[in-house]
């Protein structure tokens, strides 16, 4: 992609932008063909401004193509249980199961804990009362993807060590409650209030008017399916994927919040259906008018996701970097002749040595005397350095007259 657009900002993540424009639209398809149009809007505007969405939508990494083909698996398993798929020929219902399996493996090439997408998909099939032959069919496409991606799986796990400073980090509330998805906690406030009338009004309207669920009296290959709700796919696509990842975390350090972007789109299907639910609560009891309810505490979920979105704009917005700054200093400051050397005692996506790479036009006229071997003949990701002691053991800095710190 560098080579066909360039590395501007803006080339480098535009992609990640069109990907959440389809996360959008698999958001606003699942909602609307669950609740309608109304349904299918609200979902969509939160889906635009849920914090998580839009910071994937402006980075160059793959987060915004997992939230994209998360969303459309999702749909493509609804429509297979619950939709045109039921009634259409069988050869169509092979062939759409083979793409499910390729898509699945696909994505999780992207991202390889996307995979955990189908723990939601066989708890979305049981909590329906999917037919045998569907869990048969999502089985054997599920397992098909999954030894596709077991080459993966092994070189994940022989090069854990990469992550393996995760194990540093505790797990706290912020960790779980609003850094995956809701960036602050006036955000994760309104979130959660928004998903918890969610799945309360689901469980109750199937559970709480008889107490408990109906017993089925047909043996279990005769049930009719039970219509998939959008808060039932929403629940499981949340909380599922991402807690069997942090029960894994416990034995293997492995998870940070933004390793669940692919499950941002099921916060914005909740979120969606609990701002419904409020209009629909607030009309009964007050007499206004659902739709203006619902519209005000869309626009309020809105405003409050707002400081969010222009933070994540700012000039400092990746780990509050200043590398452009550090770069324009130094090509308006340095002459050719200097020398620059770096800090390289911070963690490794915060040390300044990244200004020069990223933003190289300022360093053009300076020479790098700790520069061992650059990160595109190394193995690893990043330049090898040599620390100035020793730099200035192999004579680097002789003949040098001015060296630039940036630290």
């Amino acid at each position: 992609w560098i080579r066909l657009a360039g590395e501007s900002p803006f080339a480098l993540r535009f992609p990640s932008a069109v990907a959440i424009g389809f996360a959008v639209a698999a958001v606003t398809l699942l909602a609307g063909r669950r609740g309608g149009p109304k349904a299918a809007i609200v979902a969509g505007i939160v889906a635009c401004v849920l914090p998580r969405m839009t910071y994937a939508g402006e980075e160059a990494r793959s987060f915004a193509f997992t939230a994209a083909a998360a969303g459309w698996l999702t749909v493509l398993l609804l429509w297979l249980v619950d939709g045109g798929g039921r009634t259409a020929p069988a050869s169509v219902r092979r062939a759409c199961w083979a793409v499910y399996g390729v898509g699945l493996a696909l994505t999780s090439c992207l991202f390889l804990y996307t995979a955990s997408i189908a723990v939601a998909h066989v708890a979305i099939l049981l909590f329906s009362r999917a037919s045998r032959p569907a869990l048969r069919a999502w089985a054997v496409a599920t397992g098909c993807a999954l030894l596709a991606v077991g080459p993966l799986v092994l070189l994940a796990y022989f090069e854990r060590s990469q992550i393996g400073y995760l194990g540093n980090q505790s797990i706290d509330p912020a960790t779980l409650l609003w850094m995956p998805w809701f960036g602050n906690g006036w955000v994760a406030l309104a979130a959660w209030a928004c998903i918890a009338l969610a799945v309360g009004s689901a469980a109750f309207a199937r559970w709480g008017r008889a107490g408990r669920p109906e017993r089925p009296t047909a043996a279990p290959a005769e049930r009719a399916p039970l219509p998939v709700s959008a808060t039932l796919v929403g629940a499981c696509w949340l909380i599922l994927p991402t807690g069997t990842l942090l029960l894994v975390n416990l034995a293997f350090p492995m998870y940070t919040a933004r390793y669940s972007t692919f499950a941002a789109p099921a916060a914005a299907l909740l979120i969606a259906e609990g701002l419904l639910v409020l209009g629909r609560l607030v009309s009964r009891r007050a007499g206004v008018p659902a739709v203006a309810v619902t519209g005000a505490g869309l626009l309020a979920f809105v405003a409050v996701c707002t400081p969010v979105y222009l933070s994540q704009r700012g000039p400092y917005s990746k780990n509050n970097s200043d590398w452009a700054e550090v770069s324009a200093a130094m090509g308006a400051a340095a002459v050719p002749g200097d020398a620059v050397v770096f800090d390289e005692s911070t963690r490794p996506s915060q040390r300044p040595r990244l200004a020069m790479r990223t933003y190289p036009a300022g360093f053009s006229a300076v020479s790098d005397p700790t520069l061992q071997t650059p990160y595109y003949r190394n193995i690893g990701w990043a330049d090898r350095v040599y620390s100035i002691p020793k730099a200035a053991e192999l004579g680097r800095f002789d003949g040098l007259h001015r060296v630039w710190l940036v630290e």
